[in-house]
């Protein structure tokens, strides 16, 4: 009676290969959700400022316009520096940029100034950049026939965001009070708080360069 062949062991160096790729794609998912809430936090909140600060609904979508200005100039040159510097690098440098813009937020609604509420969601959507960038760093761990599983998981992930981001205004808003803030203030403290976790949890455990 004939055995059944069995399957061909995995090599220690494709083991190796599928540990990482799971590790950065985990990294990745989790950096993604986490992101994804601070920066939809500073969209909400910013139309609401923005109407605060100058007293007129007219300009209350120019600041969450901007941040999106900001993604489209930041991937191009975020991706350019990927090329010279690497992706963690470049990754870490789009959340350092994102955190900086956060404070920025933060600063303008304390002093009422639009102007600096614009160059700091300007500034956020500018390092969220590299938010958006992951999602095909992690197409680029897997085969061809899997890249779309995995982009699509990065997505779904950033979903997230968009319902934990408008939900966090209310306790955030009261957190900013805690420490003497403005009430509108609070969602940008969420944002500065995520984009610094991730930029942590980058530095320390991305590693090999994805």
């Amino acid at each position: 009676m004939r055995q059944a062949s069995k399957a061909p062991a995995e090599s220690p160096s494709a083991a190796r290969i599928k540990k990482v790729r799971g590790k950065i794609t985990a990294l990745f998912l989790t950096g993604v959700g986490i992101g994804a809430t601070g920066f939809i936090a500073s969209i909400t909140v910013s139309t609401l400022a923005a109407e605060h600060i100058s007293g007129s609904a007219a300009w209350s979508g120019f600041p969450s316009a901007l941040s999106i200005l900001g993604t489209a100039t930041g991937t191009t040159i975020l991706a350019e520096l990927m090329q010279l510097w690497g992706r963690r690098k470049g990754l870490l440098a789009g959340y350092a940029v994102a955190a900086v813009g956060a404070v920025i937020a933060i600063l303008a609604v304390v002093k009422g100034s639009l102007p600096m509420l614009v160059l700091g969601m300007f500034t956020i959507g500018f390092g969220r950049s590299g938010e958006s960038l992951s999602r095909y760093l992690v197409a680029d761990l897997y085969p061809v026939e899997r890249r779309a599983s995995a982009i699509g998981w990065m997505v779904w992930v950033g979903t997230v965001g968009a319902v934990l981001g408008p939900n966090s205004l209310h306790p955030s808003g009261r957190l900013a009070l805690q420490f003497g803030l403005p009430r509108l203030s609070g969602p940008f403290l969420l944002t500065l708080a995520a984009y610094c976790f991730v930029l942590l949890l980058y530095f320390l455990l991305l590693r090999p360069d994805p």
